[in-house]
């Protein structure tokens, strides 16, 4: 091989960027929808290896089923004499074999044992934390947003108008706002963990990804995003969660990104259309001293925050933020 010779590895950062490019031009296109994603990780959990499922009860059956170690070695072989070779070698060392795998059997049988009690203990710690009940997720993806951010749309697009890249928004209801930052020359996707609504967005021809905003923003690299506009979730996640949200939003962004907080008012969370959104709600929306405390602690410059319409209901307040570095 020549110094003139390609490189034999493969540049995974290009390749996996190329992909990224590819399925967002898709997911633009409509080719991409939220449901047909959310079907494409249902299929494969049918298909994929036990040990990559999210499922407990599958993993530690499939442990179980694993859990036998079979003494009897095979004696076949291919070569000649070997079948009387490998078999004289099993009768020699059967009884020391046999031996470690009855060890190992009754070990694999009482760790097995041990998961599923605590699989069970974890079930019913699950079923007293409401953000982690599957019966409340699904209840809170029926439920609307409590208000509209249209009025919004104009202060937000101007306040990451100057973002040093992409901007997310989550969560995004139907693309709205993304529609509106776009429009304004930002580039921009969306995050919603409503199939119905994210949907509507993808049909619009808007960029947006099904699923949770902690979730999304643990995946994204650090520094890489210009922007990151919190709304929806900032009003029901419990605080652990909330805390975690503006923390990977913090990493995520890039020196000199945007930080938005749009949130509903405590005075009149549980007020008008958010009555539904608030009784089902893990959590409550915060003051917005308290979001400007969360954005100062974590270094954030340039913080103001702007009240909405004080006869909305729920009246809303928008705290931006800039991360220094820029």
């Amino acid at each position: 091989m020549t110094a003139a010779d390609p490189p034999s590895v493969v540049d995974q950062a290009r390749l996996l960027a190329e992909i990224e490019s590819d399925a967002r031009l898709l997911r633009r296109e409509g080719v991409i929808t939220p449901a047909f994603e959310r079907q494409l990780d249902v299929s494969f959990d049918r298909v994929a290896p036990p040990a990559t499922s999210d499922d407990l009860e599958q993993v530690v059956t499939s442990a179980e089923d694993l859990a036998f170690v079979n003494a009897d070695v095979v004696v076949v072989s291919e070569k000649a004499g070997g079948g009387p070779v490998k078999h004289t070698v099993r009768r020699l060392a059967y009884w020391y074999v046999n031996y470690v795998t009855d060890q190992v059997q009754a070990f694999a049988v009482v760790a097995s044992r041990g998961l599923r009690l605590l699989g069970r203990r974890v079930e019913r710690l699950e079923g007293a934390v409401p953000i982690l009940d599957v019966r409340v997720a699904a209840e809170l993806d029926r439920t609307p947003s409590p208000f509209d951010a249209s009025p919004w749309c104009e202060a937000i697009v101007a306040a990451v108008s100057d973002a040093p890249g992409r901007v997310v928004h989550a969560e995004c209801d139907d693309g709205r706002l993304v529609r509106a930052l776009m429009a304004g020359g930002v580039d921009a996707y969306g995050v919603e963990p409503r199939l119905t609504e994210a949907d509507a967005a993808s049909e619009a021809g808007i960029e947006v990804r099904d699923g949770d905003a902690l979730a999304h923003l643990r995946l994204v690299p650090d520094g890489v995003l210009g922007g990151v506009v919190l709304s929806g979730c900032v009003d029901r996640y419990p605080l652990p969660w909330l805390l975690a949200l503006v923390g990977e939003a913090t990493r995520a962004l890039a020196p000199g990104g945007r930080a938005v907080i749009l949130t509903a008012t405590p005075e009149t969370w549980g007020t008008g259309a958010s009555r539904v959104a608030a009784d089902l709600a893990p959590g409550r929306p915060l003051h917005a001293v308290t979001g400007e405390h969360l954005f100062e602690t974590r270094g954030y410059e340039a913080i103001a925050t702007t009240a909405g319409p004080p006869d909305a209901e729920p009246a809303s307040v928008l705290v931006t933020a800039r991360r220094p570095g820029r």
